[in-house]
């Protein structure tokens, strides 16, 4: 069994403490004040929760940032036994990632493992979470019997529990299992929506998986059908580009046609003009303004004349043959027209009714989309069918579960019986005028709960039951011997809240639970909790005493300094 021998430092203020086997109680007693508030502020301050706290600390608790600076350069040490061998535990504030076992240096997840197999403890639990359940710390650790440590699950609490009374643990993990199995598969059908995927499929929309697969078949339908119906030819392209080179070649023939047409136009009219020069209209002009006209001008005019009627005729010849040239070339483009209009009509009907290839790689594109939209669609569907599917099965597992734990209980009931015989008979011994029962039943809820763990005495109102709960379960778990675990480390919020009759017997039963079961019970507590006692109890008290510490100086506090380590020493 694994039980404390002595607790000590290399600082020789501090106030060695040596441990005994049985009932251990380590006093804190006033010696400053008369004021009751004062009393109760000073004792708080000695050390007696701080020895709970180093005791924690060597046996591999987190290192605590506090006490870095004012207790830099101590090192604590822990002597205990374990079946008879003596052992060594040495760790440094300095270098609290580090732990000195026996001399052999070891960090700290190596020396929980160690511990962890010196205890005997099962690989699915931690050192630390079982050697909690002995060494409470703290006052959430006194607020009922079943939680010990901040942050922990109850499912995980009650594994632990349920290891410790030595009852069927993998009962609890098969459950704790199964449900987280139930959240996960459901998780996914919630979270799917949520999904990227799932969004690109269908946005922000709520939708229907068999509407959506319906219209998505009909939409692939329809474009299969247009494939069937369309003509896409592979050089649509070509073809379009001819029309246009066509289109544009008539264009010019047009513009062509239409400046020869204004040729033949201009020409046809300058033939059917007559330009001729009066000689004797000329003459009537000079003699009315008294000119001489004589025979020479006469002559010269009619030269002039015959001069330029040459010319026209010469002209008009020259525009006789220009307008049969332009005839010419208006019938040649004219041709040209009629042949580019045939070709243009031509490419034009082929467009009509072909439809170009990258219409058609559109058409197979939407198509491939659809189908791959489906595909997406079926396998989320077919996803979700295996999900529901997966949720059916754990449901009957969970199921058949709960039959195999109802049989295990019904099978474990002699066992059961005589757990809940202990712990009553210990609740009796406190209260026998109460009812109380240590109870285990099978939790069938759709939760991660195996058992309902119920430790309980009946309250009428009296002070002190919780803790007095909590006493008695702590020592049934001790006395189980799942663990080679020797010992129990309570502090004074314990007894903080409990009458003095109970008080008196905690102190008497403990003594007994530890002679009778060879255990190692360490209790705080302050001197004026156990003022009033009788005499028999106070004469115990004084016996199991192995530390008092008191307020009077620093010399007398644990560290025999004064420190301040803020809310630490409580």
């Amino acid at each position: 069994m694994f039980k404390l021998n002595k607790l000590y430092s290399n600082k020789e203020s501090f106030h060695t403490i040596e441990f005994k086997d049985g009932l251990n109680i380590i006093m804190g007693k006033s010696e400053s004040s008369k004021d009751e508030n004062q009393k109760k502020k000073t004792l708080n301050g000695v050390g007696k929760s701080l020895i709970i706290k180093l005791i924690d600390f060597c046996l591999g608790a987190e290192k605590n940032k506090n006490w870095e600076t004012p207790l830099r350069d101590w090192i604590f040490c822990l002597d205990y036994t374990l079946d008879g061998i003596k052992h060594v535990i040495k760790r440094s504030i300095n270098d609290s990632g580090k732990i000195l076992l026996d001399g052999k240096e070891l960090k700290l997840k190596e020396f929980k493992e160690e511990m962890r197999n010196q205890l005997e403890i099962a690989n699915e639990f931690t050192y630390r979470e079982c050697i909690n359940r002995f060494l409470r710390k703290g006052k959430k650790a006194y607020t009922n019997y079943f939680t010990t440590t901040s942050g922990e699950k109850d499912c995980r609490t009650l594994t632990i529990l349920i290891y410790l009374l030595d009852l069927d643990y993998s009962k609890c993990t098969e459950k704790i299992n199964l449900k987280k199995d139930l959240d996960e598969n459901r998780n996914l059908l919630t979270k799917a929506e949520k999904d990227s995927n799932f969004r690109a499929l269908f946005g922000n929309e709520e939708i229907d998986i068999d509407i959506e697969l319906a219209n998505i078949d009909f939409e692939i339908n329809e474009l299969k059908k247009d494939l069937k119906e369309y003509k896409f030819a592979e050089n649509f392209n070509d073809i379009k580009n001819k029309a246009d080179n066509a289109s544009f070649k008539l264009d010019q023939f047009n513009n062509t046609k239409y400046v020869i047409e204004s040729n033949i136009k201009f020409i046809t009219e300058s033939l059917n003009q007559e330009i001729s020069v009066d000689i004797q209209a000329v003459k009537q002009i000079y003699e009315e303004i008294n000119v001489f006209w004589s025979d020479a001008l006469i002559k010269s005019l009619e030269e002039v004349n015959n001069f330029h009627y040459e010319l026209l005729k010469q002209r008009k010849n020259a525009l006789k043959k220009e307008l049969i040239s332009q005839k010419i070339e208006l019938e040649k483009i004219e041709k040209l027209i009629k042949e580019a209009n045939t070709e243009l009509n031509s490419y034009l009907e082929f467009l009509d009714t072909h439809k170009a290839m990258d219409k058609y790689v559109v058409i197979v594109k939407r198509i491939d989309q659809l189908n791959e939209k489906k595909n997406n669609i079926q396998q989320i569907r077919t996803f979700e069918k295996k999900i529901k599917l997966n949720i059916e099965k754990i449901k009957q597992d969970m199921s058949n579960a709960n039959l195999k734990a109802q049989i295990y209980l019904d099978e474990t009931t002699e066992k059961l019986n005589k757990l809940n015989s202990q712990f009553m008979s210990l609740a009796k011994t406190f209260y026998e005028d109460k009812k109380s029962a240590l109870l285990i039943k099978n939790n069938d809820g759709e939760n991660q709960q195996r058992f309902n763990l119920d430790a309980r005495i009946t309250s009428d109102g009296s002070d002190g039951i919780q803790e007095i709960i909590t006493f008695c379960f702590d020592w049934i778990l001790l006395n189980s011997n799942k663990i080679k675990q020797g010992f129990i480390y309570h502090d004074s919020l314990l007894i903080a809240n409990v009458e003095n009759r109970q008080k008196e017997i905690l102190f008497t039963l403990s003594n007994q639970l530890c002679i009778n079961n060879n255990k190692q019970y360490i209790i705080n507590i302050n001197y004026d909790q156990i003022l009033g006692f009788e005499d028999e109890a106070k004469k115990l008290i004084n016996q199991k005493t192995i530390l008092t510490l008191t307020d009077k100086n620093a010399k007398e506090k644990l560290l025999g300094i004064e420190v301040d380590l803020g809310s630490e020493i409580k």
